[in-house]
């Protein structure tokens, strides 16, 4: 990047985030000092209006010089960590009806050995450009956000969603190869210059994935094509550190039978695909998240329906605001072998090994560990984030997201969870052996766990190799068993349950974001990378954790121009191309 001193030009969504920042700055004392014995119990970590001014639309900014507090790590230095999230919620005026309908932001922080640098953008999608020319919404988004008015007509039977590019920016490849995308749960990825984050059209990986919505109807390629369905790319992609990969999968809906075709592709340093796998899930609606060992991929279903067909197709609603949650019925945890074998079309379908746990709700993993036994059988431990099964009462997904802030009053909180599985030798067959909320943090509100990259898909053959992966990071709220946002980090020690963890004052305004786990190079410990905006100087900034000393709070802070708008996942890209990546 470019370091340019000073904090770049700000456009008209940073100017509105001004006017209202000093208005409420103004009245702080009175709506700070307490929280009534009336109030929601989340209002008690952090003040509402803090928290609903998390999702204000932000503007481009830099390439610029920033400040920086404390010294940064020379493990990290000449890397740069990529973030990605919704950045601008509203058109002509009008308020996208759900924080996640947001558009693509990424921006990326440099730690130059000269000082740090930052630049952010909008991913400039097509839908994104003819938007912001015409200032209206004028496409349909998966939580509701669509054209109204007397535009209202061309939302019946269209079905074609709005490519946000909002969810995860992914840096892979080595050397010429590099690439950076931006990923979006309902679509393909974009192409982003990793130096200028300008946008370069959809990513199809040579025409082999095709736009549109992910269904298909089972009368051949050139209908689809006709009704523009096409597939969806997984924003959730993991890296295998052991065979130098990254291991992505796309999707698309077999509307006529109920189940989902996955394509998981295996990539090395130079985008040549080294696997493919294929196989039918047996539900229409596709997880989001998935993990990987040395031999499987994993994918645990919630069991959710679709309600809202007919609405979606009417134009009354988006497609997730038809999902509802099957009330006591049993999660599936999948299991597909991972092949080298498979590289083609004409490669057969996968078999799947399937057991059910009891009801819960899987949000996201932060890995999955594997155990040979002495018998040839393997255990196979996933560790997720979650919802318990009460909290699932209402049956809606995700519907109390809508407006201008997620309300923790009616959303449940989240658990990181253990779930075992046994696999027979041989693969024939598969049993469940343990599944709960992980030791150590059974009141513990947290969100977005992740671990040493270096730990993913290893292979342990003795109990004391299974405990060595050892420390799990997450984004951390609080231990009262209450929902709300995140205030901090928190480290658990997978194989004790010992827990440590650092955040800030409650209703201090400051709220952290998703870890991203960064390995030391001279020995086994990890920096966390995470973002923390705070709303008294209407700025973020970079935290940049030791992982073996968490509770001691940030080493290194690097400040932001501006407060970035609450994101999602982000990526980490080392100096060198031969350093292990960082997962987001």
């Amino acid at each position: 990047l470019r370091a340019v001193r000073g904090h770049g030009s700000f456009g008209r969504g940073r100017g509105r985030g001004r006017r209202w920042a000093a208005g409420r700055r103004a009245t702080a004392t009175d709506t700070s000092s307490a929280v009534t014995a009336a109030a929601p119990a989340w209002h008690g970590l952090i003040d509402p209006d803090d928290w609903r001014h998390a999702y204000d639309t932000v503007s481009e900014f830099g390439p610029a010089l920033v400040e920086m507090e404390g010294t940064i790590p020379a493990d990290v230095l000449g890397g740069m960590l990529y973030r990605c999230g919704p950045g601008n919620f509203e058109r002509g005026d009008v308020r996208y009806n759900h924080i996640i309908d947001g558009d693509g932001f990424v921006y990326a922080i440099t730690l130059g050995r000269s000082g740090p640098t930052a630049l952010g953008r909008f991913v400039r999608t097509a839908e994104f450009v003819e938007e912001e020319a015409n200032d209206n919404i004028m496409f349909r988004s998966s939580f509701g956000t669509q054209p109204g008015g007397a535009d209202k007509w061309r939302n019946v039977f269209n079905v074609k969603l709005k490519n946000l590019a909002n969810t995860t920016a992914v840096f892979w490849g080595k050397g010429e190869h590099a690439r950076l995308l931006a990923l979006f749960e309902a679509g393909l990825p974009y192409k982003l210059s990793p130096d200028t984050l300008e946008t370069h059209g959809l990513e199809t990986f040579s025409g082999e994935l095709r736009p549109g919505t992910a269904v298909a109807l089972g009368f051949g390629s050139a209908v689809d094509e006709a009704l523009g369905f096409g597939v969806q790319h997984t924003a959730h992609p993991h890296v295998d550190p052991v065979r130098r990969r990254l291991v992505a999968w796309w999707s698309q809906i077999a509307a006529l039978e109920g189940t989902a075709r996955i394509t998981v592709r295996e990539w090395d340093e130079e985008w040549k695909p080294k696997a493919t796998t294929k196989f039918d899930l047996p539900t229409e609606l596709v997880p989001h998240d998935f993990c990987l060992t040395a031999s499987f991929y994993v994918w645990c279903e919630n069991r959710l329906t679709f309600e809202g067909r007919t609405a979606y197709l009417m134009g009354l609603q988006g497609p997730a605001e038809g999902l509802q949650i099957q009330q006591g019925a049993p999660n599936r945890i999948h299991l597909v072998a991972r092949s080298d074998a498979g590289t083609g079309a004409d490669d057969g379908l996968a078999p799947l090994l399937t057991v059910e746990t009891p009801p819960w709700f899987c949000i996201h993993h932060s890995h999955a560990e594997e155990q040979l036994l002495p018998d040839g059988d393997r255990l196979i431990s996933v560790y997720s984030a979650g919802w318990k099964e009460e909290g699932l009462a209402s049956g809606s997904f995700l519907s109390a997201w809508a407006g201008p802030a997620p309300d923790f009053q009616v959303i449940a909180s989240t658990y990181y969870w253990k779930t075992v599985v046994r696999v027979a030798a041989g693969g024939a067959s598969a049993v469940l052996v343990e599944h709960g909320v992980a030791k150590g943090l059974e009141t513990a509100c947290i969100d977005h766990p992740h671990v040493d990259p270096r730990i993913e898909a290893r292979l342990a053959s003795s109990d004391a190799e299974a405990g060595a992966s050892r420390y799990c990071f997450m984004s951390y709220s609080n231990d009262d068993d209450v929902s709300g946002p995140p205030l901090g980090w928190l480290r658990l020690d997978l194989a004790t349950g010992a827990t440590a963890r650092w955040a800030t004052p409650r209703r201090g305004g400051q709220i952290a974001e998703e870890l991203v786990v960064v390995p030391k190079a001279s020995s086994a410990g990890s920096w966390l990378l995470g973002m923390l905006s705070d709303a008294r100087r209407d700025q973020s900034c970079l935290c940049i954790l030791d992982g073996d000393r968490i509770e001691e709070g940030p080493v290194a802070r690097v400040w932001l121009p501006a407060r970035m708008a609450h994101g999602l996942h982000g990526w980490w890209a080392p100096a060198s191309v031969e350093d292990v990546r960082g997962n987001g």
